[in-house]
C-alpha cells in the first residue's frame, strides 16, 4: 500500500507558504476539528486508517543520522557533534557513515559504491539515482557538499515525494526541515 503524500500547505501572515500536518489545526481548510482532519486524510497514514503514523511522506524533509565522509567542510560546519562522536569514518548505533567514490564524488557514483549495503531501505527500494525508488519516489544520494541524508520530501517537491524518498542536503538549518523521534525497543 502506498502512503499518500502530505501536500497540504498554508500561507502564513508574512505571505510565506509552509507545510501543515495531516492532523491539521482546524484552520487549514481540511476540517473543522483535528479528528475530522485525521479522518479526511487517513490515506496519509501508514495503516490507511486514523490509527497509523502520519506525515511520513511530504510535509517536511526529515533529518537522518547519516552522511558520507568525503572531507567536505559541511561535515563539521553542520554536523560536528554527530561526525565527531566516536570514529567519524565508521557507523555505530547512532549514525550511519556511507562510503564515497574518491575518483568521482557524484550522486550516481556514490550510490553505486553503496548499493550493496542493505538494511536501511534505500537500496532495497531503489534501483539508482533519480526517481527510481518504489512508486516513482526520488532517490538522490549524498555527494560533494550535500553530505547528509534526509527522507520524505516536502509539499514543494512533487513529484517524487513519498515514504521511499531519500535525498542529500548540506545540513544547514532551514524550512521545511525536521526530524522524527524514534524509540527502539529490544
Amino acid at each position: 500500500m502506498e502512503v499518500s503524500v502530505n501536500l497540504t500547505k498554508t500561507t502564513l501572515a508574512d505571505g510565506t507558504t509552509t507545510s501543515v500536518t495531516a492532523g491539521g489545526n482546524g484552520t487549514d481548510g481540511l476540517a473543522s476539528t483535528p479528528q475530522d482532519a485525521l479522518e479526511n486524510n487517513k490515506d496519509q497514514s501508514t495503516t490507511g486508517n486514523v490509527y497509523g503514523v502520519y506525515d511520513v511522506a511530504g510535509g517536511l524533509w526529515e533529518r537522518v543520522a547519516a552522511y558520507i565522509h568525503n572531507g567536505n567542510d559541511n561535515l563539521l560546519l553542520n554536523g560536528k557533534s554527530m561526525v565527531e562522536e566516536s570514529d567519524p569514518k565508521s557507523s555505530n548505533a547512532f549514525k550511519t557513515v556511507y562510503a564515497y567514490n574518491a575518483a568521482e564524488d557524484t550522486r550516481e557514483a556514490n550510490y553505486n559504491v553503496n548499493k550493496s549495503k542493505k538494511g536501511d531501505a534505500m537500496f532495497e527500494t531503489s534501483s539508482g539515482d533519480g526517481y527510481l525508488s518504489w512508486y516513482g519516489d526520488e532517490s538522490s544520494f549524498m555527494f560533494g557538499n550535500a553530505v547528509f541524508l534526509h527522507r520524505g520530501g516536502t509539499t514543494l517537491d512533487n513529484p517524487g515525494v513519498g515514504i521511499f524518498t531519500f535525498s542529500n542536503t548540506p545540513g544547514m538549518a532551514g524550512n521545511p526541515l525536521g526530524f522524527r523521534s524514534t524509540i527502539i525497543v529490544k
